[in-house]
């Protein structure tokens, strides 16, 4: 590498520090992209939960589609993110639910958030975040 430098006239210095500012570059735009989609995963994830279970005009179907909904696609990202332990695994595709579980206490009490389903689907899963891995080594 160096007699290719050589050859071409480039400092080997210059050369190798200057890829290495643009890969970190590439790296923090990379960590931004998918810190914007966890935000709006989450805030999508907590809507259609919300509206499947504290919607006024929530019936009991759209009430089970919520716990339906609360145990496959937990384990759906679960099996796709094996190689996360199970707090990072709630860290970033659960933060949303914690944040929603909070703001439905202060806004509309935890009565009403129990009677609708809403802390029981978000419990569920939360859970299957966290024990997912476990859950898919007993389906083996």
């Amino acid at each position: 590498m160096i007699l290719l430098c050589d050859v071409l006239q480039l400092n080997y210095a210059e050369l190798f520090n200057k890829s290495e500012k643009v890969s970190t570059r590439k790296n923090y735009w990379k960590m931004l992209i998918n810190g914007l989609f966890l935000v709006i995963l989450n805030f999508t994830l907590m809507g259609i939960f919300g509206y499947l279970t504290l919607d006024s005009e929530a019936n009991l179907n759209s009430k089970f589609g919520g716990l339906l909904l609360s145990i496959f696609l937990p384990l759906v990202i679960a099996w796709k993110t094996q190689y996360m332990n199970g707090l990072e695994r709630i860290l970033k595709f659960g933060s949303g639910f914690l944040l929603y579980i909070v703001l439905v206490i202060i806004n509309l009490g935890f009565p009403t958030g129990f009677k609708t389903g809403l802390f029981i689907c978000l419990a569920i899963a939360l859970a299957i975040f966290y024990y997912g891995n476990k859950f898919i080594e007993l389906k083996k």
